[in-house]
């Protein structure tokens, strides 16, 4: 189970790396780092389980935000009033 924590933490590292702009990935890592710190002395299996598959679903999520702002990153966005051509 040891390897499959440390294979998570490292999968959602890389993809927390694919966000558009800096403010975003370092949010993302302080999370990641916040909550595998929070967890790292729980021994109930069932509960590091559930952890585990929490994290996965987190990982899904990353991967879906990080395309997703890509994509609005790259967007014309001047023709619309009062939007920056920002993401955040």
């Amino acid at each position: 189970m040891k390897l499959a924590v440390i294979a998570l933490y490292r999968a959602l590292w890389k993809e927390a790396a694919k966000m558009p702009t800096e403010y975003r990935r370092d949010f993302i890592r302080r999370r990641i780092r916040r909550d595998f710190e929070a967890s790292k002395n729980e021994s109930d299996p069932e509960q590091v389980q559930f952890l585990v598959q929490l994290g996965h679903t987190q990982l899904e999520n990353i991967t879906v935000q990080a395309e997703h702002l890509s994509e609005v990153a790259k967007m014309d966005l001047s023709n619309i009033k009062g939007v920056k051509n920002t993401v955040v």
